[in-house]
């Protein structure tokens, strides 16, 4: 059987910017839990900064993905913090 060609995947640091910045400083979580109703959450040295992801709406690792990277974004653009400054 011949083999097709794969397109190139953008690389998660592309695909998810503020995320591929916000683990260089803080962390995330990913995951079920009994205890919490989100599977998406993140975390700064002052505490949880985000939590979202309700189980019914997170599907796939990309959902939690895209979840976490609104997330981080709005909290950062709601805190003044300019987490891609390049400068």
């Amino acid at each position: 059987m011949k083999k097709t060609a794969e397109l190139p995947q953008p690389k998660l640091d592309d695909k998810y910017p503020y995320l591929s910045e916000w683990i260089m400083s803080g962390w995330v979580e990913i995951g079920q839990s009994d205890e919490y109703r989100s599977m998406a959450k993140a975390f700064d040295e002052g505490g949880q900064v985000f939590e979202g992801g309700n189980k019914r709406k997170i599907k796939s690792l990309e959902d939690a993905l895209n979840s976490l990277e609104l997330g981080i974004k709005k909290w950062c653009d709601e805190n003044g913090i300019d987490l891609l400054d390049e400068s």
